[in-house]
């Protein structure tokens, strides 16, 4: 949460503390995949095209030097490594329910 409150302002916060707090109720996460998939793309910078974007503001105040710039870069490759996962057990959960 903090990583996409860090780069992409409180819109992000929200979204980021939505995906956990359905996935703390127990929800499939593969149900959460459309909302990770939004979350790599902030993390992963893919939102700073638009200079005047609150996400490309973020991003220009983040000194890379700063702790946080360390920490948001870890969960970017946590959350592509977690999609990956879902990605590869969707088909067989999905086979399961049939």
């Amino acid at each position: 949460m903090d990583a996409a409150l860090l780069l992409g302002g409180p819109r992000w916060g929200r979204v980021a503390l939505s995906v956990v707090a359905r996935a703390s109720q127990g929800r499939d996460p593969s149900d959460l995949l459309p909302q990770l998939r939004r979350l790599r793309r902030l993390l992963h910078l893919d939102l700073v095209a638009d200079l005047a974007s609150e996400e490309a503001e973020g991003f220009m105040a983040l000194d890379p030097d700063d702790p946080l710039a360390d920490s948001a870069r870890i969960c970017a490759e946590a959350l592509d490594r977690g999609i990956r996962a879902l990605e590869l057990v969707r088909p067989v959960v999905g086979q399961e329910a049939a």
